[in-house]
């Protein structure tokens, strides 16, 4: 009975939260700096992915989105070029260093084409 209850909790951690920032990839990193602008944050590593459903847009064409879970309503920033959904996302926190985490200020998003619409 032990090990089943492991194996549960293992393959239930592994899985992604729908609110869970996801670092991107070194290549994912190289290639959102072609497009997502700087004050967006990337240059302090602040652009993580989420699911689509971290990000509730807020009108048919989705011009107007609002991050789950800090309720902050912001409009969309772009289109994601790639197959990621992108919300930029940190807090200063002084001496020249950003803090990401899940309740940080939002600086921009970027969704999937057609999420929303």
């Amino acid at each position: 009975m032990r090990a089943i209850i492991a194996i549960l909790l293992l393959s239930v951690s592994g899985a992604i939260a729908d609110d869970e920032l996801i670092p991107p990839t070194a290549e994912e990193y190289k290639n959102i700096q072609t497009w997502i602008p700087a004050t967006c944050c990337w240059t302090n590593n602040c652009c993580m992915k989420v699911k689509p459903s971290a990000l509730r847009p807020l009108y048919n064409d989705a011009k107007e989105i609002e991050v789950v879970a800090t309720g902050q309503k912001l409009p969309r920033t772009g289109w994601s070029r790639d197959e990621n959904t992108w919300r930029c996302t940190c807090d200063w926190i002084g001496e020249g260093k950003w803090r990401v985490h899940l309740k940080a200020n939002t600086h921009c998003v970027f969704t999937l084409p057609g999420e929303g619409s």
